[in-house]
């Protein structure tokens, strides 16, 4: 399972407990492991990715750990934490990271974890660390490394609705201090996929016109897609001292459906995804401390079409590139670790659209680009039953609007800065148990096309015109969180659990405001999350000498609090404010589950994932006529006339099994959403039902 230090078991020639708390956890930055942190961190391990149906890191994320999500059919999903929205279309308040540079995307669906090692799941600012964007959390994917000996891998799986996967690798030594490795994917679902036809909770009758009537067993029409990357990768040890590695992936898919929503109203169409990221790292290693280079490049292009027909042409593709570097020296004196470093990055945005094929039009915004240097530092001490740490980051940003003269738009200029600090502590209070608390803040930089510049908009066939002008006082949103809790674990490891209460203020709020027929931007809303994370686990091995492990664990986060502060204009003009809870945001997630393993090579899993029920407008409201006025909620401070319906709550079980035949040829089944449920992670768009799947792996 996804835990807070807790436990993990790995087989070889015998079961043994390996404790996550000796993992040094990257994203820290400070090399610190995982027992010594005090902010709030969960892992996911090779062997839980493993043991949950997944075709991509949406699917694993959703199953192991109690966040939000919001995932549509056609390759498309973020995320939230504690209580911020994951429904950000340009950008999330969760930054996405591989080996703690850009992923350069917020999409977690668009990856594919065939070659991750682990998952950091860090929960609470980072921006002292990681800059922008960090205010819910951090994902931090840690890729596979490479060892000397020389090992490979190939996997073929297929399933319910024509889907078929193939992945597989080498890696090994190439030459004497020379490492490489080589890691490839392929996956398709070739038909559409079926709408589950049960609720295993209770639901009303308004619930299921949410859902539709007509869903439960139906088609969900133009959802075949394929996803496919290439990974290389490798590892050079220059001598005792110096070594680098560099690390290139292709991510790719040429014909993915997308829907718009279950009943099509959208019409059909397409995608294609695009992206490649290439990472380096070059590394001095004293008695002492370490200094480390670390560039990066990501390029992500996404071209949509205006239908899913053979006339269909792109009508609109966007071009977002992030570039630049970390520099870091780590250094350890005594009981103290400190870091200190610069980052530099560049976010460009690109786009085109066309009326026809070929035949050009005006962008939906004009180009535009934000670079950012960066100056950190973080301190670490500890001392017997004590671990402190606290850090803080400054950074400046220069953003740039390029001329276009379809949108009427002049190239323009801003600058900014930002200043954010943090602060932890844990104390050991008994043998087993430890209080641990954090403060942190963090921002999320505003889109350049915001803070500067003026264009207009014109989409020519509803004949529509819209202004835009970018506001130069804008500043970045910023939040304030701090958490507090208990971590408790016998002797032997058998019972681990963790209970963390959180609150956040979530400020100066971007929001559009209406200057005559023009829109402009000011900070102006303000939202207050608050709640509570429990995990615990449990495992029963630990009774049997370890001969096996059967652990049973939990994970759920519930907020008391999600409101939001928010301004209108009234028809004299004058400001208002009022306060309610926030839109797409679940209060109470979790999941729960039972797993096994043994020496002789079987492995199994049930695992249930509890999505709680969220407040969302309705969209929709000529496709379901069932729905009237009187089903609107008027709970949290909403009216009737906002037409907000109140989603139903799901419980969505998925079972996996394997068994591995002298840890050489495994054979595995899953049967993702076991009871078939009927669900959406967002109004409108039905998930997948059951799906079976059977797999073969072979390993050298």
């Amino acid at each position: 399972m996804a835990s807070t230090g807790i436990i993990s078991a790995e087989i070889q020639d015998s079961i043994r407990a390996q404790s996550l708390e000796e993992i040094v956890v990257q994203s820290t930055r400070l090399g610190n492991k995982l027992k010594n942190i005090p902010q709030k961190i969960e892992i996911i391990t090779k062997e839980d990715i493993q043991g949950v149906p997944n075709e991509n890191l949406a699917d694993v994320i959703k199953r192991l750990t109690n966040v939000d999500i919001v995932q549509y059919p056609g390759v498309s999903a973020t995320i939230g934490m504690r209580g911020f929205s994951p429904s950000a279309i340009s950008r999330s308040y969760t930054l996405m990271l591989i080996n703690g540079r850009p992923a350069g995307t917020n999409n977690l669906a668009s990856i594919i974890p065939n070659n991750v090692e682990r998952i950091e799941v860090i929960k609470g600012p980072y921006a002292t660390l990681y800059g922008s964007d960090a205010m819910g959390g951090v994902i931090n994917i840690i890729t596979k490394t490479i060892s000397s000996e020389f090992q490979g891998n190939i996997k073929v799986e297929g399933g319910t609705y024509d889907f078929h996967r193939i992945e597989g690798g080498l890696s090994g030594g190439l030459l004497p201090h020379l490492r490489g490795g080589f890691n490839f994917s392929t996956l398709k679902q070739g038909q559409d996929y079926l709408i589950g036809k049960k609720n295993l909770l209770k639901m009303n009758k308004v619930e299921k016109y949410i859902l539709d009537n007509n869903s439960y067993g139906d088609t969900m029409k133009n959802t075949v897609y394929d996803l496919n990357n290439l990974n290389a990768r490798l590892e050079w040890d220059i001598n005792k001292r110096w070594s680098a590695n560099t690390e290139a992936t292709y991510t790719f898919g040429n014909n993915i459906e997308t829907p718009g929503n279950y009943w099509g109203s959208y019409g059909y169409s397409k995608k294609q995804i695009h992206r490649y990221n290439v990472f380096g790292t070059i590394e001095r290693k004293g008695n002492a401390g370490s200094f480390s280079f670390s560039p990066y490049f990501t390029k992500e292009n996404e071209p949509n079409y205006s239908d899913n027909t053979s006339a269909g042409f792109v009508n609109f593709e966007s071009k977002i590139s992030q570039y630049g570097f970390q520099m870091q020296q780590q250094q350890a004196f005594g009981e103290f670790k400190a870091v200190a470093g610069i980052d530099f990055g560049v976010y460009d945005y690109q786009s085109e659209r066309f009326a026809s094929a070929g035949t050009p039009t005006s962008p939906y915004k004009p180009n535009n680009s934000r670079s950012n240097g960066a100056l950190f530092a973080q301190v670490s001490y500890h001392h017997d039953k004590l671990d402190v740490n606290a850090g803080a980051r400054f950074d400046h940003f220069r953003d740039h609007i390029e001329a276009n003269e379809a949108l009427q738009a002049s190239a323009s200029n801003n600058s900014y800065n930002t200043f954010n600090p943090s602060i932890g502590a844990q104390y050991q209070i008994l043998d087993g148990l430890k209080a641990h608390a954090s403060f942190g803040t963090a921002f999320s930089a505003p889109d350049a096309d915001k803070t500067s510049g003026y264009y207009q908009f014109y989409d020519p066939i509803w004949n529509w015109r819209q202004s835009y002008l970018g506001n130069p006082d804008l500043k970045p949103e910023k939040s304030g969180t701090i958490d507090f809790g208990l971590s408790f674990h016998t002797p032997n490891r058998a019972l681990n659990a963790d209970v963390t209460y959180f609150h956040t203020i979530h400020k100066d709020k971007i929001v559009n405001l209406y200057k005559g027929d023009t829109i402009t931007y000011i900070n102006a809303n303000k939202a207050i999350m608050n709640g509570v994370e429990l995990s615990a686990d449990y495992d029963f091995g630990s009774l049997f000498d370890q001969h096996f492990t059967l652990e049973l664990y939990t994970n759920w986060t519930y907020l008391f609090d999600a409101n939001n502060s928010q301004l209108t204009k009234s028809s004299t003009g004058a400001d208002s404010t009022f306060t309610r809870d926030l839109l797409n945001v679940r209060k109470l997630n979790g999941n729960f589950g039972l797993s096994f393993r043994n020496q002789k090579g079987l492995s199994a899993r049930l695992n249930a994932r509890y999505s709680g029920s969220r407040l969302e407008k309705d969209y929709f409201n000529y496709l379901r006529p069932e729905i009237s006025t009187s089903d609107y909620t008027t709970e949290s401070g909403y009216k009737q006339s906002e037409a907000i319906l109140k989603q139903p709550d799901f419980l969505i079980f998925d079972l996996s099994a394997q068994y591995a035949f002298k840890n050489k040829i495994a054979l595995g089944l899953s049967l993702s959403n076991l009871f078939d449920e009927n669900f959406t992670e967002t109004d409108g768009y039905n998930m997948p039902g059951r799906q079976i799947k059977i797999s073969l792996g072979y390993t050298f």
